[in-house]
């Protein structure tokens, strides 16, 4: 199983809120990274993280993206025409560029955070090639190994 994880996933492993939906997607995050579970990431992930304004967190999600990934996307024209004519479908940008690479990739799932983008993804999934869930309802229905 492939899956390619949003940014805001592997931000997740580092919040220390308490709110319980954050405990949950933290603790369903980690249990995929602590699983056998190929993960995919992508040139579009590595300028997402690099925008992060907070110097530590920046630098903690380089390293876990560094030390999770067993292969990175790369950008191409043909992946940013697929992004762009999934942006002109209502993702954001770096949304739309997520998506292109996990269906590049072949990726079983894309897993997200992001419940703009999960809801578009629900209600758009027969214009997507790759299925896209929340961590937690993933973790539910294919607990890690």
């Amino acid at each position: 199983m492939r899956i390619y994880l949003h940014v805001c996933c592997l931000g997740r492993v580092f919040e220390e809120d308490e709110q319980p939906r954050i405990q949950a997607e933290r603790a369903a995050v980690e249990a995929i990274l602590d699983s056998a579970i190929e993960i995919v990431s992508s040139d579009a992930v590595a300028y997402e993280v690099a925008r992060d304004p907070d110097e530590e967190r920046r630098d903690a999600k380089t390293m876990l993206d560094d030390d999770i990934r067993s292969e990175t996307v790369k950008l191409t024209d043909s992946l940013q025409t697929r992004a762009n004519h999934l942006a002109s479908l209502g993702f954001g940008d770096l949304d739309a560029l997520h998506i292109a690479c996990a269906e590049s990739a072949r990726c079983d799932w894309l897993l997200t955070t992001d419940d703009r983008m999960l809801k578009r993804a629900k209600r758009l999934s027969e214009s997507i090639n790759v299925a896209v869930e929340n961590p937690v309802a993933w973790v539910l229905r294919f607990p890690p190994q």
